[in-house]
């Protein structure tokens, strides 16, 4: 039952992304914050990346693809980073799916990142632990040196790295540890070595959290914990670990709006919103729950297969 549960939540979750793909474009004013408005269009190729990595053959990948491929031809993003230099990695992650898809326009897009790393601004942001090293993934995914401290030393300054009590945990925090098992695996591709990672500590506070955010029915962190379960190759068939797995899927199974999206912790339903005002909303408080549960799907169905 778990995995036909996925299988419709990935399903569900790529239809409705397909079907309301206009709102990731970054002239689309479901926003009135542009900076808004490129990080969802930016978390959007992250997915897509992924999805091509992996060799989704899902038919809503096809359509990702040329939705990008067209927004990137009619948008610079290298010019909003000189207005935005914060935004590097975001640049970066549109290198990659350039690269991806081997589109002409890659050698201007990682001729203005060599720019910046050749003057060593990457390392000149102000970033914590995590976000140094998603800049520096990002990098490495375009094919671009940085000389950002290397992953295994970063770690020991994240949440992940560090033994902090469960009590004093925040969701920034728990971000922290999904996004630092996202970077240091290379979104599953690479496996790590126990002496670097120590790993056992690291699946546990996975376990861990992820009781904790399904009790707190915070869908959008669960599935990143999940997709985290994948990648640190955690055995959610163990007789111990089945009942936490199936679990999380049902809570996500059983959260989902009619349509296919997954809604954030922030949603609630507006009475007095119709029409288009209701769709925006619906969007802005689901969008992100929706790429990182499909993803996650696609994490968990592909481990299922590979084992």
């Amino acid at each position: 039952m778990t995995q036909e549960y996925i299988r419709e939540i990935k399903r569900g979750a790529l239809s409705w992304i397909v079907k309301n793909i206009h709102y990731f474009d970054m002239n689309h004013k479901v926003a009135n914050d542009f900076r808004w408005r490129l990080k969802t269009f930016i978390e959007l190729i992250f997915l897509t990346n992924y999805l091509i990595r992996n060799q989704a053959d899902d038919k809503e990948v096809a359509v990702l693809t040329e939705f990008i491929t067209e927004r990137l031809r009619n948008d610079q993003l290298e010019e909003f980073i000189h207005f935005d230099p914060d935004g590097l990695a975001g640049l970066a992650i549109a290198g990659e799916f350039l690269t991806l898809t081997d589109h002409p326009s890659r050698a201007s897009v990682i001729w203005e990142l060599e720019k910046f790393t050749a003057a060593r601004f990457d390392c000149s942001l102000a970033k914590v632990p995590f976000r140094k090293m998603d800049l520096k993934y990002s990098l490495q995914r375009a094919g671009v040196t940085s000389e950002i401290t290397d992953f295994s030393d970063l770690y020991h300054y994240t949440a992940a790295g560090q033994d902090i009590p469960n009590t004093y945990m925040t969701d920034h925090d728990a971000y922290s540890i999904t996004h630092t098992i996202f970077y240091i695996t290379d979104m599953g591709c690479s496996s790590l070595t126990d002496k670097e990672y120590h790993l056992p500590s690291l699946k546990e506070k996975v376990l861990k959290f992820l009781g904790i955010y399904i009790c707190l029915e915070n869908l959008d962190i669960t599935s990143e914990l999940l997709m985290c379960s994948s990648f640190l190759h955690i055995n959610m068939d163990k007789d111990n670990h089945k009942p936490l797995y199936e679990a999380a899927w049902n809570k996500i199974y059983q959260g989902r709006m009619k349509e296919g999206n997954v809604p954030s912790i922030t949603y609630q339903h507006k009475p007095g919103l119709t029409g288009e005002q209701r769709r925006e909303d619906v969007f802005k408080h689901c969008y992100h729950t929706t790429l990182v549960a499909a993803g996650a799907a696609h994490a968990c169905l592909r481990a299922e297969r590979n084992d």
